[in-house]
């Protein structure tokens, strides 16, 4: 799990784990119309208790956030634009890390 002050301290140096995602059968990674977008991947993560999961709670309550494209770049110029504190920056970083993870994951075991 990360927590605040891990993210404060940039020396500090951790993995995060990706929970297990429910409902994931459903997402094919290869196909890039089934291929979960970010957004449904952090909606999943609503349930977390550290700042990956404050970050689901926050931004997903916007109902545009569906139409942002599915880039990392475009994720952080739309938190950046709404004055985001630099924790969920930074929790958005490592959210996107584990998106990816998860990516490669469901890809792998197929």
């Amino acid at each position: 799990m990360i927590n605040t002050a891990d993210l404060v301290n940039s020396d500090i140096i951790f993995t995060v784990s990706s929970p297990r995602l429910k409902n994931s059968s459903r997402l094919d990674p290869n196909d890039e119309q089934t291929k979960p977008l970010f957004y449904e991947w952090l909606s999943l993560q609503i349930p977390r208790n550290d700042v990956i999961g404050d970050l689901a709670r926050n931004v997903l309550t916007d109902p545009g956030i569906k139409r942002l494209p599915n880039h990392q770049d475009d994720w952080y110029c739309y938190l950046h634009a709404r004055a985001t504190s630099a924790i969920k920056l930074i929790a958005l970083r490592y959210a996107w890390g584990e998106y990816r993870r998860f990516l490669i994951l469901q890809t792998s075991s197929l």
